[in-house]
């Protein structure tokens, strides 16, 4: 159950990208818990004009943090919705002050944003907003309508300048709506109802108390500040309490203000210590390892807001559950322990920041009882967390948080667009190896597009060219395009269409339009996908002097399968417009026949594995079945792979009116292509 819980947060991109900014501003957590740790030092040295500069400067540090992730998440859901990034950006984080002063969420000490749940709403909402602003056809006509008497750049400030007022009013809108719902409430509930408030001695209100805490933190709320009242007030009792039992000898409280420091919240709440040690131990994910190394010393000393980013344990359901039945586990334990007279109360008030261990054998007077008490809770502790753990490691073995943060950390393009990629979760490692391979690419070589022909199956005339994506490294060499699996674990596809769309374009207008040939481009399901595809296609057609008919798409089945409804009138868009689609890879996979009675096609493009499988009697009655299909269709049946004469033969005596392969031209760059000395090159090949 919990793996396939794991798996489905794993296909979805809004928990991914949560996680994945969380990793991105962890250096600034980190940075915070250093100075609070530093400042609580300076306190027990007595140093407290240093305690109080470092407390505030960490304060400070910390309010950075959802302002951070309000940004990255933005730039995320910008890139996911094709969206322009600037704008969401501006929207997310005005949206955010404006939304926190709204509801009384500024810090005290700094009057800023201090809110991790209205930084994540924030940015999501403000792109959400601006992404069905960008789709609604009222919205384009009135963004629109300064195109004729604006310049290039007017335009384009007079859009900003709309989406961004549009989105912010709306944003404030559905704000002031919400604001409004606990005063709705207020009149319908008797206002002589009062909710019960926690007694800080009270068994079963410290287990409600804990259990609101793990449940707070773990929506990324800070817990003590939340419930700063009951920790006031128990603190308060607590020193009282003790001085009177030393002076008076009154009775020890088994709760008191150290109970939940040293017992339930060792290395942290959620007693993170032993996490951070069960990673240490068992661990077999390389950047979780060196994560626990990193945030070791800062468990030690209870400070645990590192690690619960960094696995991270906020937000993430798989870890909420031994994060929040640890500490109340350790309740029961402890508070048995001590009302058995197993172990004895604790006696003195010490830092909560003491070490585990020694904390337990300060604050008892010197009970080492009490620390070797600690010792075991620990150990539970880390029994507890492990098989949660264990879903998380198995799923990310190879994950170096290491390199994410020193290839991605603010840097300007912010956070590259995800698609099925995870950040704690299963493909995470994939969606890092991806981004490795783009960057290695982009900095050793350049893409360039190289050209098949298609030509007739019984003249030999060239009839179309197809453009395929290459990249040709530093030292020449020339790389198939396997590459591009990893922009579309990126969902990075349709920039990758856009570039090839515009540059093949380019170079067919310079070969001066052949006569009867075709330029075919392929085209992925992220375009199609895409409601202002088709209009992007034919501006570029228009801009670069092309005619709609020298233009073939090919939309390989799996494109179709996304949305068979919305691709269909993509299609029929396109074709309106004198633009061929030609269906690729028919016979690979998915529903063949079922795609050529439900879409209407130009060419079909019979796979490659079909031809290449025609030797045996089964192949080509197999072979001899899918060109007939195509024929069905009314389309014309194209048959790529040809690499021998008797596999051309085969294909003539079939009816397929079109051949691709080696058998007459390998993909050649543009200047090869333009060096042909007739474009009837095939007429050699033919009669052989």
């Amino acid at each position: 159950m919990l793996k396939k819980i794991v798996s489905l947060l794993s296909e979805n991109p809004y928990t991914v990208a949560v996680s994945h900014v969380f990793i991105l501003a962890l250096p600034i957590t980190m940075l915070a818990a250093c100075l609070f740790l530093m400042a609580e030092l300076a306190g027990v040295f007595g140093w407290q004009s240093a305690s109080v500069i470092l407390n505030y400067m960490g304060e400070v540090t910390s309010y950075l943090f959802p302002i951070l992730v309000n940004f990255y998440l933005a730039s995320y859901y910008a890139s996911m919705h094709r969206i322009h990034k600037g704008c969401a950006i501006f929207c997310a984080l005005l949206g955010y002050m404006f939304v926190s002063y709204q509801w009384g969420l500024l810090a005290i000490k700094v009057p800023i944003p201090n809110s991790l749940v209205v930084a994540l709403l924030t940015a999501y909402a403000s792109c959400l907003i601006l992404h069905r602003f960008k789709r609604c056809a009222q919205f384009q006509r009135l963004t629109g309508m300064c195109d004729i008497w604006l310049n290039e750049d007017g335009q384009q400030l007079y859009r900003f300048v709309i989406l961004a007022a549009s989105t912010l009013t709306a944003l404030l809108l559905g704000s002031t709506a919400l604001s409004l719902v606990p005063l709705v409430l207020s009149s319908v509930i008797s206002p002589s109802l009062n909710l019960p408030l926690l007694n800080p001695l009270s068994f079963h209100d410290g287990l409600i108390y804990e259990l609101v805490r793990g449940f707070l933190w773990g929506m990324g709320i800070h817990g003590h500040d939340f419930l700063q009242s009951y920790q006031s007030g128990l603190y308060d009792l607590s020193v009282a309490n003790m001085a009177d039992w030393r002076n008076l000898g009154d009775e020890l409280n088994i709760i008191s203000t150290n109970f939940y420091d040293f017992f339930t919240g060792i290395g942290g709440a959620g007693n993170t210590l032993g996490l951070v040690l069960c990673i240490l131990l068992f661990g077999r994910c390389e950047g979780y390892r060196l994560l626990a190394k990193i945030v070791l010393i800062f468990s030690l000393f209870n400070i645990n807001e590192p690690i619960l980013f960094g696995i991270p344990v906020i937000l993430n359901p798989i870890m909420l559950i031994p994060f929040m039945l640890t500490p109340l586990l350790s309740y029961l334990l402890a508070y048995s322990a001590i009302s058995s007279g197993l172990i004895a109360p604790l006696t003195e008030v010490q830092p909560w920041i003491t070490p585990p261990v020694l904390s337990g054998y300060l604050a008892s007077g010197g009970e080492w009882s009490v620390a070797l008490f600690q010792l075991g809770l620990i150990g539970l502790s880390m029994l507890f967390y492990y098989p949660f753990f264990r879903i998380m490691d198995n799923q990310a073995a190879g994950h170096s948080i290491t390199v994410l943060m020193t290839n991605r950390m603010m840097k300007n393009d912010g956070v590259d667009s995800l698609n099925r990629v995870t950040g704690h979760f299963p493909s995470m490692q994939l969606h890092m190896m991806a981004q490795r391979e783009i960057d290695m690419l982009r900095k050793q070589g350049q893409f360039a597009l190289y050209y098949q022909p298609q030509v007739d199956s019984h003249s030999g005339r060239i009839v179309a060219v197809e453009a395929l994506l290459r990249h040709i490294g530093a030292d020449g060499a020339v790389t198939p395009p396997s590459f591009l699996s990893s922009y579309e674990r990126l969902g990075l596809m349709a920039e990758v269409d856009d570039w090839v769309l515009k540059h093949a374009i380019a170079d067919f207008v310079k070969l001066g339009r052949p006569s009867g040939c075709r330029l075919c481009i392929n085209v992925s399901s992220a375009s199609l996908a895409q409601p202002a595809f088709a209009d992007r296609v034919c501006q570029t057609v228009v801009e670069n002097g092309l005619i709609f008919s020298d233009l073939c798409l090919e939309i390989r089945e799996e494109g179709l399968v996304q949305d068979p409804r919305e691709t269909a009138k993509m299609i029929a868009k396109l074709r309106a417009r004198g633009i061929a689609i030609a269906l690729d890879n028919f016979g690979s996979g998915y529903a063949s026949l079922a795609h050529l009675s439900h879409f209407t096609f130009d060419r079909i493009k019979i796979d490659r594995s079909l031809i290449g499988n025609s030797g045996s009697d089964k192949g080509k009655s197999l072979f001899s079945v899918a060109v007939q299909l195509g024929a069905m269709s009314e389309a014309e049946v194209v048959v790529e792979g040809i690499e021998k004469a008797e596999q051309l033969m085969l294909a003539r005596e079939q009816g397929a009116t079109c051949v691709q392969g080696y058998y007459f031209f390998q993909p050649m760059p543009v200047q090869a292509l333009s060096a042909l000395k007739t474009w009837d090159a095939g007429e050699v090949a033919l009669s052989s």
